[in-house]
């Protein structure tokens, strides 16, 4: 937005200064023949000696029109934060589908991060981090719980574990992986289940 605005002040300030040019109506002479200089444009005639002012005019109005056609142009995101997305769900369709998750949470672990699980299961969790970090590099784990903090018989997923598992080919909870998502499957439920 700011070279926008540079470059319309230099437009006006080129159009200005031409005009000012032309209206003092100085007459510049070619040195080797002393005639007043002249330019032939083609489809806009011939122009006799104040040529440099016209130069002066015609640029500011091109800046002018340049920066009219870039404003809109898309804003490349400086380095910094980019966001990521996890989805995945806790419904084992090996167990009873009649259960409403919508009491259960979902924590990305240390530092934790928090998000409502959907009553199909289903979560998504949008965050930032910083540019060229991984998920796994700032995250350890996936933990589920109810929304009373109640144990859940869910154990977490691992995701520098499930990264590992994953990238080896054998069969992961990461089921998805690109460069700024991950999709999960559902969590083993523990032993005592």
């Amino acid at each position: 937005m700011q070279a926008h605005i540079i470059l319309y002040s230099i437009a006006a300030l080129s159009i200005v200064l031409g005009f000012i040019a032309l209206l003092k109506q100085k007459t510049y002479l070619d040195p080797r023949t002393n005639e007043p200089t002249s330019v032939e444009i083609s489809n806009m005639g011939k122009m006799k000696s104040n040529y440099p002012a016209l130069v002066f005019a015609f640029l500011g109005f091109a800046l002018a029109v340049i920066a009219m056609l870039n404003r809109d142009a898309p804003v490349v995101p400086k380095p910094g934060k980019v966001d990521w997305t996890i989805q995945g769900t806790i419904k084992n369709p090996k167990f009873d589908s009649s259960i409403d998750y919508s009491d259960f949470t979902v924590e990305l672990a240390e530092p934790e991060v928090y998000c409502k699980i959907e009553s199909d299961g289903k979560y998504r969790i949008k965050l930032q981090l910083d540019s060229g970090q991984q998920l796994e590099s700032k995250y350890n784990r996936l933990e589920f719980s109810t929304g009373d903090d109640k144990y859940v018989n869910i154990d977490p997923i691992y995701l520098i574990d499930e990264l590992s598992i994953y990238d080896k080919g054998l069969k992961s909870k990461l089921l998805k992986k690109e460069s700024h998502y991950r999709r999960y499957d559902y969590p083993n439920p523990t032993a005592d289940q």
